[in-house]
């Protein structure tokens, strides 16, 4: 275990901060990253691992703590999206950001692992951690998207039209028809019955692929939420049969944590989809607060 009070001093000596008036205002800064870090990103309480009028962390976290708050704060290795994200002002919606640093922290994981200062299984807590605390493969998987959808539009740009092709003349009209046939009664109600080879068959202009597109979205966005539903019934049922609340006690040997995080998701979830909780609810014969109650970490300490 290392003492923070002793990292901190390396983190000055590392940002050259001089003994000055400031000098003081800049270590309290360090221990409110700190305290930003393990509340809000690792979601552990740091009265647990206060010990000897410091805190103490383990040896192998060491690296990646020292690393992530010399990019929390001013001057010397500090990184403007980390500041950001521990001061809660990293947006779910910015992609560009969550991924960029996702893939800096990555590489930093990777350079300890090949150095020799962590080993693998704290390489992987840590990864998985960034991972889903950043959305950091989601993020790099939206902008994937955003570029794939310009892709589409320059791929349907011929398509950009309302002609009725089979009418232009009686020599193309039959082979028109067999390039756009159409469509079904029953597509109009559920697209999910064919496959996807079959349902691009019947688009016949460029709004109908992104159109399409949209009805397919939702469709995921639909079964996504009856999905999360189904596993937070099921850790329900787990904590009402333990007769314990999930909390931040659960004992690593590394800070890094998924579990917890995981955790932490459903709570996110459940309070932004109000209609899912009323659900759950009304499923377990249980009052809301209590739910919400059961994914969240209420010892958490104040910063």
């Amino acid at each position: 275990m290392k003492a923070m009070s002793v990292l901190y001093e390396e983190i000055a000596k590392y940002k050259k901060w001089d003994e000055g008036d400031d000098y003081e205002a800049k270590l309290t800064l360090l221990r409110k990253k700190f305290r930003q870090l393990m509340n809000n990103i690792l979601l552990r309480n740091t009265k647990d691992y206060y010990k000897n009028k410091t805190s103490e962390i383990p040896d192998e976290d060491v690296e990646i703590v020292k690393k992530l708050l010399i990019m929390s704060v001013d001057g010397e290795g500090e990184n403007k999206i980390c500041k950001k994200w521990f001061n809660g002002k990293l947006k779910y919606n910015d992609y560009k950001d969550r991924a960029t640093l996702y893939d800096t922290l990555v590489a930093l994981l990777d350079e300890l692992l090949t150095s020799g200062n962590i080993q693998n299984g704290t390489y992987e807590r840590w990864l998985l951690s960034f991972d889903t605390i950043l959305y950091g493969n989601t993020s790099k998987q939206i902008l994937s998207l955003y570029s794939n959808i310009d892709d589409l539009v320059t791929a349907t740009i011929g398509l950009n039209q309302y002609v009725n092709l089979p009418d232009i003349s009686t020599e193309t009209a039959e082979v028109f028809r067999k390039l756009l046939p159409t469509p079904p009664p029953e597509l109009d109600d559920d697209i999910t019955k064919i496959s996807l080879n079959q349902l691009v068959d019947y688009f016949s202009c460029q709004e109908e692929f992104f159109s399409n597109l949209n009805i397919i979205v939702e469709y995921l966005a639909l079964e996504a939420k009856e999905k999360n539903r189904k596993i937070i019934e099921i850790l329900i049922a787990y904590i009402i049969d333990k007769d314990k609340y999930i909390n931040d006690k659960a004992v690593n040997s590394n800070l890094a944590y998924e579990g917890l995080n995981f955790i932490d998701q459903q709570y996110l979830f459940l309070m932004n989809n109000k209609d899912i909780l009323k659900q759950i609810g009304e499923d377990l014969s249980l009052p809301e607060e209590v739910i919400l109650k059961m994914f969240k970490f209420i010892n958490r300490d104040k910063n």
